[in-house]
Protein backbone atom coordinates (compact mmCIF):
# COMPACT_ATOMS: atom_id res chain seq x y z
CA UNK A 1 0.00 0.00 0.00
CA UNK A 2 1.18 3.57 -0.56
CA UNK A 3 -0.01 7.34 0.56
CA UNK A 4 -0.55 8.81 3.81
CA UNK A 5 -0.35 7.18 7.31
CA UNK A 6 -3.85 8.07 7.04
CA UNK A 7 -4.53 6.72 3.90
CA UNK A 8 -3.22 3.50 4.38
CA UNK A 9 -5.38 2.89 7.76
CA UNK A 10 -8.71 3.95 6.31
CA UNK A 11 -7.41 1.14 3.89
CA UNK A 12 -7.11 -1.42 6.08
CA UNK A 13 -10.11 -1.03 7.67
CA UNK A 14 -11.74 -0.84 4.46
CA UNK A 15 -10.34 -4.36 3.87
CA UNK A 16 -11.15 -5.29 7.30
CA UNK A 17 -15.17 -4.16 7.10
CA UNK A 18 -15.58 -5.41 3.88
CA UNK A 19 -13.88 -8.70 4.48
CA UNK A 20 -11.47 -8.04 1.28
CA UNK A 21 -8.52 -10.21 1.63
CA UNK A 22 -6.82 -13.67 1.55
CA UNK A 23 -5.66 -14.12 5.17
CA UNK A 24 -7.73 -12.29 8.03
CA UNK A 25 -5.09 -11.90 10.38
CA UNK A 26 -2.38 -10.75 7.89
CA UNK A 27 -4.94 -8.10 7.21
CA UNK A 28 -4.84 -7.12 10.59
CA UNK A 29 -1.27 -7.20 11.46
CA UNK A 30 -0.48 -4.66 8.78
CA UNK A 31 -3.09 -2.96 10.25
CA UNK A 32 -1.60 -2.68 13.51
CA UNK A 33 1.84 -2.06 12.20
CA UNK A 34 0.56 0.72 10.06
CA UNK A 35 -1.20 2.34 13.38
CA UNK A 36 1.91 1.62 15.49
CA UNK A 37 3.64 3.81 12.20
CA UNK A 38 1.47 6.54 12.68
CA UNK A 39 1.50 6.44 16.64
CA UNK A 40 -1.57 5.41 17.21
CA UNK A 41 -0.58 3.30 20.18
CA UNK A 42 -3.43 2.43 21.83
CA UNK A 43 -5.20 1.54 18.72
CA UNK A 44 -2.43 -0.41 17.47
CA UNK A 45 -2.09 -2.37 21.04
CA UNK A 46 -5.85 -3.28 21.23
CA UNK A 47 -5.51 -5.09 17.52
CA UNK A 48 -2.02 -6.82 18.44
CA UNK A 49 -3.18 -8.01 21.64
CA UNK A 50 -5.98 -9.62 20.00
CA UNK A 51 -3.70 -11.04 17.43
CA UNK A 52 -1.43 -12.43 20.37
CA UNK A 53 -4.63 -13.79 22.28
CA UNK A 54 -5.55 -16.11 19.30
CA UNK A 55 -1.48 -17.43 18.79
CA UNK A 56 0.25 -16.80 22.17
CA UNK A 57 3.77 -18.85 20.64
CA UNK A 58 3.82 -16.36 17.63
CA UNK A 59 6.55 -14.38 17.75
CA UNK A 60 5.99 -11.71 14.72
CA UNK A 61 2.94 -10.77 17.69
CA UNK A 62 5.19 -10.95 20.16
CA UNK A 63 7.31 -8.71 18.54
CA UNK A 64 4.82 -6.31 17.66
CA UNK A 65 3.57 -6.40 20.77
CA UNK A 66 7.08 -5.37 22.57
CA UNK A 67 7.60 -2.78 19.35
CA UNK A 68 4.33 -1.17 20.32
CA UNK A 69 5.60 -1.04 23.97
CA UNK A 70 8.88 0.68 22.79
CA UNK A 71 7.05 2.99 21.19
CA UNK A 72 4.97 3.80 24.15
CA UNK A 73 8.34 4.18 26.49
CA UNK A 74 7.25 1.01 28.61
CA UNK A 75 10.30 0.08 28.57
CA UNK A 76 10.31 -3.08 31.16
CA UNK A 77 7.30 -4.35 29.82
CA UNK A 78 8.79 -4.19 25.91
CA UNK A 79 11.93 -6.10 27.52
CA UNK A 80 9.69 -8.45 29.37
CA UNK A 81 8.22 -9.24 26.23
CA UNK A 82 11.52 -9.50 24.52
CA UNK A 83 13.33 -11.69 27.17
CA UNK A 84 10.25 -14.35 27.21
CA UNK A 85 10.24 -14.35 23.33
CA UNK A 86 13.56 -14.76 23.14
CA UNK A 87 13.69 -17.33 25.61
CA UNK A 88 11.16 -19.37 23.56
CA UNK A 89 12.90 -18.69 19.87
CA UNK A 90 16.72 -18.18 21.13
CA UNK A 91 17.57 -18.61 17.67
CA UNK A 92 15.82 -16.38 15.84
CA UNK A 93 17.93 -13.69 14.33
CA UNK A 94 15.29 -11.17 13.45
CA UNK A 95 13.78 -11.23 17.33
CA UNK A 96 17.54 -10.88 18.82
CA UNK A 97 18.47 -7.79 16.67
CA UNK A 98 14.91 -6.42 17.69
CA UNK A 99 15.78 -7.13 21.24
CA UNK A 100 19.16 -5.98 21.37
CA UNK A 101 17.93 -2.80 19.78
CA UNK A 102 15.62 -2.05 22.62
CA UNK A 103 18.55 -3.17 25.57
CA UNK A 104 20.59 -0.32 23.49
CA UNK A 105 17.92 1.65 23.30
CA UNK A 106 17.40 1.09 27.36
CA UNK A 107 21.30 1.65 28.19
CA UNK A 108 21.46 -1.89 28.35
CA UNK A 109 24.77 -2.29 25.72
CA UNK A 110 26.22 -4.72 28.19
CA UNK A 111 23.11 -7.62 28.19
CA UNK A 112 22.91 -6.34 24.11
CA UNK A 113 26.34 -7.32 24.02
CA UNK A 114 26.35 -11.20 25.92
CA UNK A 115 23.29 -11.77 23.92
CA UNK A 116 24.75 -10.78 20.19
CA UNK A 117 28.10 -13.03 21.18
CA UNK A 118 25.69 -15.92 21.83
CA UNK A 119 23.62 -15.10 18.83
CA UNK A 120 27.20 -15.07 16.85
CA UNK A 121 28.41 -18.69 18.78
CA UNK A 122 25.31 -20.63 17.93
CA UNK A 123 25.20 -19.40 14.58
CA UNK A 124 28.69 -17.84 13.45
CA UNK A 125 28.40 -17.46 9.62
CA UNK A 126 25.25 -14.34 10.55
Amino acid sequence: MRGDAGEIIRGFEYNLEQKRYRDAEAERYGYAVALLRDRRIDAGRAETDRLAARHPAEKTYRILQAEIAMAAQRYPQALRIYEATYARYPDNLPLMRYYAAALLKTERAETAKGLIKAALRRQPDD
